[in-house]
């Protein structure tokens, strides 16, 4: 499961079987998790960082199927 505290706040993960969640970055928005159709396939998180004027669209690999 992935969330932002705030719109442009920190983006936090947490994972199958953690306990607490991880900071995947400090200044996030819209943020998707995302899975292929193969067995093999990664879980991609996405989300867009804004700094000034300038967005980026940042992606991690976060686990496996």
């Amino acid at each position: 499961m992935a969330w932002v505290e705030n719109r442009g706040g920190r983006l936090r993960l947490l994972e199958p079987g953690a306990k607490k969640p991880k900071t995947l970055a400090d200044r996030a928005s819209d943020p998707v998790l995302a899975v292929g159709p193969s067995e093999r396939s990664p879980l991609v998180a996405v989300w867009e960082e804004r700094e000034g004027d300038e967005a980026r669209v940042m992606c991690e690999v976060v686990g496996r199927r």
